[in-house]
């Protein structure tokens, strides 16, 4: 294998077409490297140091297998000793970061701001082709990260192809790995370095990043590849490959620096991170359609996906015409020089080609002629005849080569360049290889049919291959970093829904469950059943909805209703009935209630969201209606958002648009929150002792997709959490609230998979555990300074105490 040394004489002396693009995928690096010298292998090793060095790596590789969670960032070098024309260097960007088992962020920039990138927030993977139309590609997300998983799709194996870094840890030629991910996903991570060489040598430790490492290098081919590990962490700091032996004979020499920069073991990383935030300007796809379609042609030249740059032409009459003048047709265009032997194997093809296609009016062929313009048109015929070519002349005008290599961001002839009519350059390829050019026609066909093909994997209105995920309940778990310890369990609840848990000054929480009858049952703070309160609603009602608050006389008011019922009730603190709204059952069908202060006054008041057309009403303490706002529909979510400087308080209302509008205290609507391509139908906020309240929702897609944000008082997403798809097989609250004195309070949601979660206020903290059963009511509240969640299911109510774990 000599990946590091060419003497292709069809290839003039640039590298361009052998950048290592998106290839060195996705492993992070930055600085250049120190090289060490070629180590000689005349002989054998010594077995007890190679047992050491053997170790080395086993506890490297051990480290990545053990870690929770890993990130690291750099740039990747490339270094080329080109005969005849020097030295070149480039750079490339990149990042990684992920947490198991299947949150990842892949992002890596080959060529300018086209960063090519993949996320995985858990449920969806969302991999970036900006070089092809911004095509989006979205899949369900593994359960596990696993290298294989990322060849599913043969774009997103494309990322992975073809360098030595790749190809360090697959059996498959076909399925290349980006290093750091195969050492915390592989199953036998860097297999295929060990197998080639079994004798690895230790070299020198040094210093790289103020951590001392030792240097592990095994013969691979024909190069030498060497690991630099730390010693305190087992982190792989930097990689190199390089030519074992230097060919006097190669037209180029190539080596590759990847030093892992910030590399970091169980980092922790904002969920926010995995999740793809979608500018509109994408095109969604179900598969990532690719111009050449499925041909290896090699990689994409820096042009693949922007508009072609205009260059002037005479033909052979004498007249002008340039690139412009032919949108609207599919152009393939050769660029070739009298000088260039690589032309003259190339050239006759492409004449024959574009016979093939003399029948197309869509389809223009053009060999550019790059000569300098002293070169005549005499001189140049004569090569075409030389070169046994039937073509029309066509040269570029005032020919300056340096200047069209510019344009066209290469470096050599011949180019091939396909530009469809758009006026978007769809393939580029340097060099006259014979694949190259036995491959022409295929990729002319398939760069024809590309509009098609991409039409028919774009996802429109929200429809693709992704089903809707379904809800499956986990299997229990504990927290990651906070200790659980269940405080108690009542099973004597029978029919148990959703929870209420008020904590008035001076006494103890009480915990409310809304239980079969239908009625209320009051439990202490130990679980103990205090009472059962019955013949609240009629008993046709299917109660679903308990709400709570004080007056500002201190007095406490609960609320009870049901989805779909005429009538919402107000009982006082004694559960005696306050009123009914309306008096009499009317044709309104109760979607949500809200209890809140709301208004200049700070006065409490009951919100009543509907089904259908009657949108909201909001009524005093005592039960009179204030207003009504018909301006929306279906308000199915309230929560009320302090003032600021130049915005009253107001009410968000989750809708039928899936957006949040705000209504202000005389029921005027302000311009709706929307977020792209995602509902909102869950809203809260919360006193964390703050400014001003905090405000939480969760947004669902199309699919079932649940991810949690914390909102900014003008609407905008301040954090994302992911949470687990599907939805809830009852009329179950989701989110509620606790206040904290460490970190202002934490919300909490009751996930789909019977798994519960918290996350504090900034969403920087996070954890969770699963019960093991569908959840049917969430509550929180805090006793002898922990945490407490309070959950509903079929055999009654539990609650935990929850506490971080030391150090955490």
């Amino acid at each position: 294998m000599r990946l590091l040394m060419t003497t292709d004489p069809l290839l003039l002396p640039v590298l361009d077409s052998r950048r290592f693009a998106f290839l060195v995928a996705l492993l992070s690096a930055i600085c250049g490297g120190c090289w060490a010298g070629s180590d000689s292998r005349e002989t054998g090793p010594d077995p007890v140091e190679l047992a050491e060095t053997n170790a080395i790596v086993d506890e490297m590789i051990e480290a990545y297998r053990q870690a929770r969670s890993y990130r690291d960032r750099g740039v990747i070098l490339w270094d080329g000793e080109i005969r005849g024309a020097g030295t070149r260097h480039q750079r490339f960007r990149y990042a990684l970061e992920f947490v198991r088992p299947n949150r990842l962020r892949l992002a890596f920039e080959p060529y300018g701001s086209d960063a090519t990138e993949i996320y995985s927030d858990g449920e969806y993977l969302h991999a970036a082709f900006p070089q092809y139309d911004n095509q989006l590609l979205e899949a369900t997300a593994p359960d596990t990260i696993a290298v294989p998983d990322l060849y599913e799709d043969e774009s997103l194996a494309g990322l992975f192809r073809p360098t030595v870094a790749c190809r360090l840890t697959s059996e498959d030629p076909q399925r290349f790995a980006s290093l750091p991910l195969d050492l915390l996903t592989g199953a036998d991570p860097l297999n295929a370095l060990r197998e080639a060489d079994d004798a690895p040598r230790r070299l020198e430790s040094r210093t790289i990043g103020e951590e001392l490492c030792d240097g592990v290098r095994y013969r691979f081919g024909d190069d030498d590849v060497t690991l630099w590990i730390s010693q305190q962490r087992r982190l792989l700091r930097r990689l190199q490959v390089a030519p074992s032996k230097v060919d006097p004979s190669a037209s180029a020499i190539e080596r590759i620096t990847i030093n892992f920069r910030d590399a970091e073991f169980d980092a922790e990383i904002e969920v926010g991170r995995f999740q793809w935030d979608r500018t509109g300007a994408e095109t969604v796809v179900e598969r990532v359609v690719r111009p050449t379609g499925d041909l290896t042609v090699g990689e994409p030249g820096k042009l693949v996906g922007k508009p072609m740059p205009n260059l002037s032409f005479l033909h052979f009459d004498g007249s002008r015409a340039d690139i412009e003048s032919l949108r609207g047709k599919f152009v393939v265009i050769d660029m070739w020089a009298t000088f260039c032997q690589p032309c003259r194997r190339g050239l006759p093809s492409f004449a024959a080609l574009r016979d093939q296609y003399s029948d197309r009016d869509d389809v223009v062929f053009l060999a550019l002629n790059l000569d300098d313009p002293r070169v005549t048109r005499s001189q140049v015929m004569s090569t075409l005849v030389e070169w046994g070519v039937d073509l029309p002349l066509t040269r570029v005008v005032d020919a300056d080569i340096k200047g069209v290599f510019e344009q066209l961001e290469v470096e050599a002839i011949p180019v091939t360049v396909i530009v469809d009519p758009g006026g978007i350059v769809r393939y580029v390829k340097v060099g006259a290889h014979p694949k190259t050019v036995e491959q022409l026609p295929e990729v002319v066909e398939a760069v024809l049919s590309y509009p098609e093909r991409l039409a028919e994997a774009t996802i429109v209105d929200g429809s693709h291959a992704v089903p809707l995920a379904e809800a499956k309940i986990a299997k229990p778990s504990e927290p990651n970093r906070w200790t659980r310890t269940r405080l108690w369990s009542q099973q004597s609840i029978s029919g148990a829904g959703n929870l209420l848990v008020v904590s008035d000054a001076g006494g103890s929480p009480r915990v409310f469950a809304i239980a079969s009858g239908p009625s209320i049952v009051e439990l202490d703070a130990q679980g103990q059943l205090v009472t059962r309160h019955t013949d609240l609603v009629p008993a046709e009602m299917n109660l679903t909805i308990l709400r709570s608050g004080r007056t500002g006389e201190g007095e406490r008011l609960f609320a009870l209703s049901g989805l779909g019922a005429p009538q919402l009730f107000v009982f006082n603190d004694r559960w005696e009935q306050q009123f009914a709204y309306p008096e009499e059952p009317g044709a309104g069908a109760v979607y949500d209630v809200a209890v809140d202060r709301f208004s200049a006054e700070g006065s409490l008041h009951i919100f009543a969201g509907y089904f259908g057309q009657a949108g909201v009403h909001v009524l005093d303490a005592e039960g009179k209606r204030l207003w009504r706002s018909r301006a929306l529909q279906s308000v199915g979510d309230m929560a009320v958002a302090d003032a600021q400087e130049e915005v009253p308080a107001q009410l968000l209302c989750a809708n039928d648009t899936g957006s949040l509008i705000p209504l202000d205290e005389t029921g005027a609507a302000a311009p709706a929150w929307r977020y792209e391509n995602r509902a909102i139908p869950y809203i809260a906020s919360a006193d964390f002792g703050g400014a001003e309240r905090a405000l939480c929702g969760v947004t669902v897609d199309l699919h079932g997709g649940n991810i949690a944000v914390g909102l900014a008082r003008d609407g905008s997403v301040a954090w994302q959490y992911v949470l687990p798809s599907g939805q809830h097989t009852s009329h179950l609250d989701p989110l509620t609230y606790v206040s904290d004195p460490t970190v202002g309070g934490y919300w909490v949601f009751a996930a789909t998979d019977g798994s519960i979660h918290w996350v504090s206020a900034d969403g920087k903290t996070a954890d969770y555990f699963a019960t093991g059963r569908p959840l049917r009511g969430l509550a929180a509240t805090r006793l002898d300074g922990k945490l407490v969640v309070v959950a509903a299911h079929a055999g009654g109510v539990t609650a935990w105490a929850l506490e971080p774990k030391a150090g955490e």
